[in-house]
Protein backbone atom coordinates (compact mmCIF):
# COMPACT_ATOMS: atom_id res chain seq x y z
CA UNK A 1 0.00 0.00 0.00
CA UNK A 2 1.59 3.19 -1.13
CA UNK A 3 0.35 6.95 -2.28
CA UNK A 4 -1.65 7.38 0.51
CA UNK A 5 -1.83 11.44 -0.13
CA UNK A 6 -0.74 12.40 3.28
CA UNK A 7 0.34 16.33 3.24
CA UNK A 8 4.07 15.87 4.74
CA UNK A 9 4.04 17.52 8.62
CA UNK A 10 1.61 20.37 8.58
CA UNK A 11 -0.23 20.96 11.41
CA UNK A 12 -4.14 21.58 12.08
CA UNK A 13 -6.86 20.97 15.13
CA UNK A 14 -9.35 18.71 15.81
CA UNK A 15 -13.43 19.15 16.11
CA UNK A 16 -12.74 16.85 18.82
CA UNK A 17 -11.65 19.61 21.31
CA UNK A 18 -15.12 21.23 21.18
CA UNK A 19 -16.85 18.48 22.03
CA UNK A 20 -20.08 18.75 22.79
CA UNK A 21 -20.29 21.30 19.69
CA UNK A 22 -22.08 20.35 16.62
CA UNK A 23 -19.52 19.08 13.94
CA UNK A 24 -19.90 21.31 11.58
CA UNK A 25 -20.07 24.19 13.73
CA UNK A 26 -16.56 23.34 14.76
CA UNK A 27 -15.24 23.53 11.77
CA UNK A 28 -16.17 26.72 10.82
CA UNK A 29 -15.23 27.82 14.34
CA UNK A 30 -11.61 26.58 13.20
CA UNK A 31 -12.07 27.88 10.10
CA UNK A 32 -12.81 31.61 10.76
CA UNK A 33 -9.34 31.77 13.09
CA UNK A 34 -7.85 30.88 9.85
CA UNK A 35 -7.52 26.49 10.88
CA UNK A 36 -7.77 24.96 7.47
CA UNK A 37 -6.16 21.44 8.34
CA UNK A 38 -9.04 19.73 11.00
CA UNK A 39 -9.69 16.49 11.94
CA UNK A 40 -13.25 15.46 11.84
CA UNK A 41 -14.95 14.24 14.55
CA UNK A 42 -18.18 12.84 13.94
CA UNK A 43 -20.46 13.35 17.23
CA UNK A 44 -23.27 11.45 15.58
CA UNK A 45 -24.78 9.87 12.72
CA UNK A 46 -26.13 12.79 11.70
CA UNK A 47 -23.03 14.19 10.94
CA UNK A 48 -21.68 12.44 8.12
CA UNK A 49 -25.00 12.56 5.95
CA UNK A 50 -27.37 15.20 5.17
CA UNK A 51 -27.79 18.97 5.94
CA UNK A 52 -24.56 18.78 8.41
CA UNK A 53 -22.57 16.82 5.74
CA UNK A 54 -23.44 19.29 2.70
CA UNK A 55 -22.14 22.43 5.07
CA UNK A 56 -18.97 20.92 5.69
CA UNK A 57 -18.81 20.22 2.13
CA UNK A 58 -19.37 24.21 1.29
CA UNK A 59 -17.27 24.86 3.95
CA UNK A 60 -14.37 22.43 2.18
CA UNK A 61 -14.84 24.56 -0.64
CA UNK A 62 -15.41 28.00 0.69
CA UNK A 63 -12.98 28.21 2.81
CA UNK A 64 -10.26 25.70 1.47
CA UNK A 65 -10.56 23.48 4.33
CA UNK A 66 -9.06 20.18 4.23
CA UNK A 67 -8.83 17.10 6.53
CA UNK A 68 -6.17 14.95 7.69
CA UNK A 69 -8.55 12.02 9.15
CA UNK A 70 -11.85 11.16 10.19
CA UNK A 71 -12.84 9.89 14.02
CA UNK A 72 -15.73 8.00 15.32
CA UNK A 73 -18.28 8.86 17.98
CA UNK A 74 -18.28 4.81 18.05
CA UNK A 75 -15.30 4.15 18.49
CA UNK A 76 -16.14 3.16 22.56
CA UNK A 77 -17.70 0.07 20.94
CA UNK A 78 -16.11 -1.24 18.12
CA UNK A 79 -14.88 -4.25 20.61
CA UNK A 80 -19.06 -5.34 20.53
CA UNK A 81 -19.42 -4.35 16.55
CA UNK A 82 -16.35 -6.48 15.40
CA UNK A 83 -14.72 -8.68 17.77
CA UNK A 84 -17.45 -11.03 19.33
CA UNK A 85 -18.54 -14.00 18.33
CA UNK A 86 -21.39 -12.88 16.51
CA UNK A 87 -20.55 -13.02 12.16
CA UNK A 88 -24.07 -11.76 11.40
CA UNK A 89 -22.98 -8.74 14.01
CA UNK A 90 -19.30 -8.12 12.50
CA UNK A 91 -21.36 -7.78 9.41
CA UNK A 92 -23.56 -4.87 10.22
CA UNK A 93 -20.43 -3.55 11.64
CA UNK A 94 -18.60 -3.00 8.18
CA UNK A 95 -22.21 -2.08 7.03
CA UNK A 96 -22.40 1.10 9.58
CA UNK A 97 -18.80 1.83 9.00
CA UNK A 98 -18.99 2.07 5.28
CA UNK A 99 -21.06 5.30 6.08
CA UNK A 100 -18.53 6.93 7.92
CA UNK A 101 -15.94 5.70 4.75
CA UNK A 102 -18.19 7.18 2.20
CA UNK A 103 -18.46 10.43 4.04
CA UNK A 104 -14.43 10.49 4.42
CA UNK A 105 -14.17 9.47 0.64
CA UNK A 106 -16.83 12.31 -0.48
CA UNK A 107 -14.45 14.54 1.64
CA UNK A 108 -10.99 14.00 0.54
CA UNK A 109 -9.99 12.28 3.65
CA UNK A 110 -7.29 9.68 3.95
CA UNK A 111 -7.00 8.82 7.07
CA UNK A 112 -9.99 6.82 9.79
CA UNK A 113 -9.08 6.44 13.46
CA UNK A 114 -9.85 3.00 14.57
CA UNK A 115 -9.80 2.13 18.68
CA UNK A 116 -10.72 -1.17 18.71
CA UNK A 117 -11.11 -3.94 21.60
CA UNK A 118 -11.29 -2.85 24.75
CA UNK A 119 -8.99 -5.23 27.34
CA UNK A 120 -11.15 -7.53 29.39
CA UNK A 121 -11.62 -11.22 30.32
CA UNK A 122 -14.19 -11.49 27.53
CA UNK A 123 -11.61 -9.63 24.98
CA UNK A 124 -8.35 -11.95 26.20
CA UNK A 125 -10.80 -15.11 25.48
CA UNK A 126 -11.41 -13.84 21.88
CA UNK A 127 -8.53 -15.37 19.47
CA UNK A 128 -5.96 -13.05 18.99
CA UNK A 129 -5.79 -14.25 15.29
CA UNK A 130 -9.41 -13.74 14.82
CA UNK A 131 -8.99 -10.60 16.24
CA UNK A 132 -6.01 -9.17 13.46
CA UNK A 133 -8.62 -11.26 10.26
CA UNK A 134 -11.14 -9.15 11.43
CA UNK A 135 -9.45 -5.80 11.35
CA UNK A 136 -7.68 -6.92 8.13
CA UNK A 137 -11.08 -7.29 6.52
CA UNK A 138 -12.58 -4.10 7.83
CA UNK A 139 -9.08 -2.43 6.41
CA UNK A 140 -9.34 -4.13 3.36
CA UNK A 141 -12.92 -3.08 2.81
CA UNK A 142 -12.07 0.62 3.58
CA UNK A 143 -9.10 0.56 1.12
CA UNK A 144 -11.11 -1.46 -1.76
CA UNK A 145 -14.07 0.45 -1.83
CA UNK A 146 -12.90 3.80 -0.67
CA UNK A 147 -9.40 4.18 -1.04
CA UNK A 148 -9.80 5.20 3.37
CA UNK A 149 -6.67 3.69 5.70
CA UNK A 150 -8.04 2.56 8.64
CA UNK A 151 -4.96 3.39 11.17
CA UNK A 152 -4.87 1.71 14.51
CA UNK A 153 -4.24 3.77 17.29
CA UNK A 154 -2.91 3.68 20.97
CA UNK A 155 -5.41 4.14 23.27
CA UNK A 156 -5.02 3.16 27.12
CA UNK A 157 -7.85 0.35 28.58
CA UNK A 158 -7.84 -0.66 25.21
CA UNK A 159 -5.62 -3.79 23.48
CA UNK A 160 -4.09 -1.07 21.29
CA UNK A 161 -2.84 0.18 24.93
CA UNK A 162 -0.58 -2.97 25.22
CA UNK A 163 3.01 -2.54 24.03
CA UNK A 164 2.88 -6.35 22.94
CA UNK A 165 -0.69 -6.09 20.84
CA UNK A 166 1.19 -3.50 18.79
CA UNK A 167 4.38 -5.00 18.03
CA UNK A 168 2.21 -8.35 16.98
CA UNK A 169 0.05 -6.34 14.45
CA UNK A 170 2.69 -4.26 13.11
CA UNK A 171 4.55 -7.94 12.57
CA UNK A 172 1.43 -10.05 11.48
CA UNK A 173 -0.22 -7.12 9.62
CA UNK A 174 2.06 -5.90 6.62
CA UNK A 175 -0.39 -3.63 5.87
CA UNK A 176 -1.56 -2.31 9.18
CA UNK A 177 -1.28 1.73 10.11
CA UNK A 178 -1.27 3.36 13.16
CA UNK A 179 -2.19 6.73 14.59
CA UNK A 180 0.42 8.10 17.55
CA UNK A 181 -1.08 9.54 20.56
CA UNK A 182 0.48 11.62 22.48
CA UNK A 183 -1.37 12.22 25.57
CA UNK A 184 -2.31 8.21 25.03
CA UNK A 185 1.14 7.43 25.49
CA UNK A 186 1.44 9.43 28.23
CA UNK A 187 -1.58 7.06 29.76
CA UNK A 188 0.08 4.20 29.32
CA UNK A 189 3.15 5.17 30.83
CA UNK A 190 5.44 4.21 27.71
CA UNK A 191 7.73 7.18 26.66
CA UNK A 192 6.30 8.33 23.25
CA UNK A 193 9.37 7.86 21.57
CA UNK A 194 8.99 4.11 22.27
CA UNK A 195 6.10 4.08 20.64
CA UNK A 196 7.38 6.18 17.86
CA UNK A 197 10.41 3.33 17.42
CA UNK A 198 8.29 0.76 17.48
CA UNK A 199 5.82 1.45 14.81
CA UNK A 200 7.74 3.65 12.70
CA UNK A 201 7.35 3.88 9.10
CA UNK A 202 4.35 2.42 10.04
CA UNK A 203 2.82 5.76 11.75
CA UNK A 204 0.56 8.07 9.48
CA UNK A 205 -1.08 10.04 11.88
CA UNK A 206 -0.60 12.12 15.17
CA UNK A 207 -2.35 13.17 17.94
CA UNK A 208 -0.65 15.80 19.83
CA UNK A 209 -0.80 17.15 23.03
CA UNK A 210 1.60 18.03 26.21
CA UNK A 211 1.76 16.98 29.32
CA UNK A 212 3.82 17.31 32.70
CA UNK A 213 3.39 15.43 36.02
CA UNK A 214 -0.01 14.65 36.45
CA UNK A 215 -1.65 16.39 33.84
CA UNK A 216 -1.58 13.98 30.54
CA UNK A 217 -3.36 16.09 28.58
CA UNK A 218 -2.09 19.78 27.73
CA UNK A 219 -1.97 22.56 25.23
CA UNK A 220 1.03 21.88 23.11
CA UNK A 221 4.52 23.66 24.77
CA UNK A 222 3.07 24.34 27.78
CA UNK A 223 4.61 20.86 29.47
CA UNK A 224 7.85 19.23 28.81
CA UNK A 225 7.17 17.71 25.62
CA UNK A 226 10.04 17.38 23.76
CA UNK A 227 8.61 18.45 20.07
CA UNK A 228 11.97 18.98 18.23
CA UNK A 229 13.19 15.36 19.65
CA UNK A 230 10.17 13.29 18.41
CA UNK A 231 9.55 14.67 15.40
CA UNK A 232 13.73 14.45 14.26
CA UNK A 233 12.79 11.11 15.63
CA UNK A 234 10.29 10.45 13.38
CA UNK A 235 11.74 12.12 10.45
CA UNK A 236 14.29 9.59 11.15
CA UNK A 237 11.51 6.63 10.31
CA UNK A 238 10.15 8.22 7.22
CA UNK A 239 7.16 10.42 8.48
CA UNK A 240 4.98 12.11 5.65
CA UNK A 241 2.29 12.14 7.75
CA UNK A 242 0.12 15.30 9.46
CA UNK A 243 0.11 16.32 12.96
CA UNK A 244 -3.54 18.21 15.02
CA UNK A 245 -3.67 18.96 18.51
CA UNK A 246 -6.48 16.81 19.85
CA UNK A 247 -7.38 17.65 23.82
CA UNK A 248 -10.42 17.32 25.88
CA UNK A 249 -12.32 20.21 26.29
CA UNK A 250 -11.60 20.65 30.05
CA UNK A 251 -8.35 20.46 29.16
CA UNK A 252 -7.96 24.22 27.76
CA UNK A 253 -10.01 27.36 28.40
CA UNK A 254 -10.58 29.24 25.10
CA UNK A 255 -9.79 28.82 21.38
CA UNK A 256 -7.04 31.11 22.02
CA UNK A 257 -4.84 28.57 23.36
CA UNK A 258 -5.23 26.08 20.25
CA UNK A 259 -4.13 28.79 18.25
CA UNK A 260 -1.62 30.31 20.35
CA UNK A 261 0.08 26.07 20.51
CA UNK A 262 -0.64 25.75 16.26
CA UNK A 263 1.22 29.31 15.73
CA UNK A 264 4.13 27.84 17.63
CA UNK A 265 4.17 24.68 15.77
CA UNK A 266 3.88 26.21 12.75
CA UNK A 267 7.28 28.90 13.69
CA UNK A 268 9.37 25.83 15.04
CA UNK A 269 8.46 23.38 12.49
CA UNK A 270 8.02 25.04 9.37
CA UNK A 271 6.04 22.81 6.59
CA UNK A 272 7.89 19.81 5.42
CA UNK A 273 10.58 20.07 7.88
CA UNK A 274 9.42 17.47 10.06
CA UNK A 275 11.71 18.46 13.63
CA UNK A 276 14.45 21.16 12.38
CA UNK A 277 14.65 24.37 14.07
Amino acid sequence: MEGYGFTPMNFGVSTACFYPMDTEKACVLLAEHGVLLQELFVNCPSDVKGDALAEIRRMQRDYGLRFTSMHPFTSVIEGTLFFSDSARRFADGCDIYRHYFLAAASLDIPCFVFHGQHTSKKAEAFPFSRTLERFELLRELAWREFGVVVAQENVVNYQSGELAFLQQMKEQLPDARFVLDFKQAVRMGVAIKTLIQLLGERIVHLHLSDHQAGASCLPPFTGVCDYAGLFQLLEQKGYQGSGVIELYRESFQDISQLLKSLQTFNERFPTGERGRK
